[in-house]
């Protein structure tokens, strides 16, 4: 599971490195559907970071059923996963079976939101893809200030 896990983090950064308000959601919530563990911590970490992709959403603008909807799914399993971990940690009861179909069903739950995310986002640049500010263009100045402090400096030794 470690490789699918990384590959799509991976995959989902280097496609969204232009949208952050997409990627770091889209990312975190990848990982915590991916991972080996399960705690409701690790659902906090994505439902944290929800406001960044309401900004910019279809699904909340152009949908009256979909955001709902998704949301509503979201709680659904986070309730029945909690139920069943509540009665597994604290009382001792034997829910393997009930959390492992849970488990199945959140995974599923959460592939299907994050494809609907991505298919109803809305672009927010926080990189230029052209212009003054792009990413390569900034390197390539921050690189020639480096290099002109650096000849300051040799020619600074020479005199002395």
């Amino acid at each position: 599971m470690l490789i699918p896990q990384w590959t799509i983090i991976l995959a989902a950064g280097f496609l969204l490195h232009h949208d952050l308000f997409l990627a770091l959601p889209v990312q975190t919530w990848a990982f915590v559907t991916f991972n080996k563990v399960m705690t409701a911590q690790y659902q906090l970490w994505y439902m944290s970071l929800m406001p960044f992709l309401a900004v910019n959403s279809g699904i909340v603008h152009s949908s009256c059923w979909k955001s709902p909807l998704l949301y509503v799914t979201q709680l659904g399993f986070m309730q029945m996963w909690l139920y069943y971990a509540v009665k597994l940690e604290w009382f001792g009861d034997n829910t393997f079976y009930e959390m492992q179909y849970v488990n199945y069903g959140y995974f599923v739950a959460n592939i299907l939101s994050i494809i609907m995310i991505l298919r109803e986002h809305k672009m927010t640049v926080t990189f230029e893809l052209e212009g003054d500010y792009t990413v390569q263009k900034m390197y390539n100045q921050l690189m020639g200030v480096m290099k002109d402090a650096k000849k300051e400096k040799d020619k600074g030794k020479e005199k002395k």
